[in-house]
């Protein structure tokens, strides 16, 4: 009895933490805990009737009991045992190992769900065989007690018997005097009595002792004897990229030499320009006399630098685990640099492959020589004009020029119309004394208009552009933001 109480107590412990687990794995799913619950405790009665009514053989306990623990208790503790081990080790991994395992510990999760079901059922049906083999043992020993008890009634009657039987051999043996004395019909009537009694006798302790051993009602064939029953598509991220305008002037006026200067540095700094700030279409420009209508010197479609986006490793029912978040923070930053880094090589390699074609010599206007009518003179005002009102993409507009207007007395004020970034390369004109003509045309500019990036031929192109971006978002209006 203490044993089958031990066994019943621990099939429904397992009930229970199963319960428990079911509550913990229904919040983590984000459902109500008393679902996993509910389920548990209903799951765990449909498995305990199904596992009874499969494994039960009346009157073969020990033989029920064996295929239980052989098919059904055994398995379930050891899928019990190994998916909670495996679900504590999420408690000491780190690192790659963790999220490579990740899958597999979740999966064990879930097992230990089922592991501990299932041990529950069959904790809970062994009980059952312990129960009904006690009772029918009970039932069995009642019988047989019976039985030995008319055997021995029995025994005595066939004693009985066998002395009457004697004494009637007796009475054969007799004179025949003494026979025709006991002729008398009174004699032969006690001689019958005395004959026909222990047969009737002998007749009613059969039928009693048939009615004794049948009085249980069905039962099967006992046992020999009772005996002991325990023998994430990875889509790549896009900012949209820039347009990168460069006008050039050809009019002959500015410095030849610094204009090739500030072009070598060009060519040099073009790379790092279009990575950083994205750029997809970079075109060279030629203006002079007419600044609105110019001419295209280079048009080149670069590459978008796309960026894949890292998929985070989803923690799955382990999603809070400090451990597990470490894991993940880890491999994301390793897994986006290592993507960044293949991303920038591949994108770095095609836009140095594409601007090769850009030389020099391509982007310098014709020499003086050349020219049928002479130096042009410089629309500084149509190239402002039409940066200012360029609307398609987001831009950056870099002007070389020495920033003199000679088809016009004065610079006209320019419209800020777009959100254009505008840096203005100030190249000395001609003889004229450098660091004086570069603040007159500086200023000159500023008034006409406040967003352009005013620098020096020499200053570096790339930090202008930014300092360029950082002025246009101070001087921008409500209505333009």
């Amino acid at each position: 009895m203490a044993r089958g109480k031990i066994v019943q107590s621990a099939g429904w412990i397992a009930i229970l933490f199963e319960c428990a687990l079911g509550a913990w794995l229904a919040l983590r799913i984000g459902i109500a805990w008393w679902t996993g619950v509910v389920l548990a405790l209903l799951l765990g009665v449909i498995l305990h009737g199904a596992l009874t009514f499969l494994f039960r053989r009346s009157g073969q306990p020990r033989e029920t009991y064996a295929t239980l623990k052989k098919w059904l208790l055994w398995p379930a503790f050891i899928l019990t045992l190994v998916s909670i081990l495996a679900v504590l080790a999420v408690r000491v991994l780190t690192g790659w190992l963790l999220l490579a395992l990740l899958p597999f510990l979740g999966l064990s999760l879930w097992s230990a769900t089922i592991g501990l079901l299932l041990l529950g059922a069959a904790l809970l049906v062994a009980s059952d065989v312990y129960e009904w083999s006690r009772r029918d043992a009970r039932e069995y020993a009642a019988i047989d007690y019976e039985q030995h008890k008319s055997e021995n009634v029995r025994r005595e009657f066939e004693e009985d018997l066998r002395e009457l039987e004697k004494i009637e051999t007796q009475q054969a043996q007799l004179p025949v005097s003494h026979a025709n004395a006991s002729s008398s019909p009174n004699g032969n009537n006690a001689v019958a009595l005395a004959r026909t009694l222990p047969l009737l006798l002998l007749a009613a302790c059969l039928t009693w002792t048939t009615a004794c051993t049948t009085g249980k009602g069905d039962v099967q064939s006992p046992p020999s004897q009772p005996g002991d029953p325990t023998a994430n598509s990875n889509a790549p991220q896009s900012n949209g990229g820039t347009y990168f305008d460069i006008y050039v002037d050809a009019s002959q006026s500015p410095s030849t030499t610094a204009l090739r200067d500030v072009i070598r540095r060009l060519i040099d700094s073009l790379p790092r320009i279009v990575e950083r700030w994205n750029v997809r279409r970079l075109t060279v420009f030629l203006f002079a006399q007419d600044g609105w209508n110019v001419e295209e010197k280079v048009h080149v479609d670069l590459p978008e630098l796309r960026l894949p986006k890292v998929t985070n490793y989803d923690a799955g029912e382990f999603k809070g685990f400090r451990n597990v978040e470490e894991a993940q923070e880890q491999q994301t930053a390793s897994d986006a640099n290592v993507a960044d880094t293949q991303a920038r090589t591949t994108y770095r390699g095609e836009i140095h492959r594409l601007l090769a074609t850009i030389t020099e010599d391509a982007l310098m206007p014709p020499p003086k020589s050349e020219l049928e009518k002479g130096p042009p003179c410089t629309d500084v005002n149509g190239v402002l004009g039409r940066v200012g009102n360029s609307k398609s993409l987001p831009r950056i507009v870099l002007v070389i020029s020495d920033g003199h207007e000679t088809c016009q007395p004065t610079l006209n004020q320019i419209p800020d119309a777009t959100e254009n970034i505008l840096v203005f390369a100030l190249l000395p004109e001609g003889n004229k004394p450098g660091q004086r003509d570069f603040d007159l045309r500086k200023a000159q500019i500023a008034k006409a208009a406040p967003w352009i990036q005013v620098v020096p031929y020499f200053n570096d192109l790339d930090t202008a552009i930014s300092e360029a971006k950082a002025k246009r978002a101070s001087t921008q209006t409500p209505t333009n933001r």
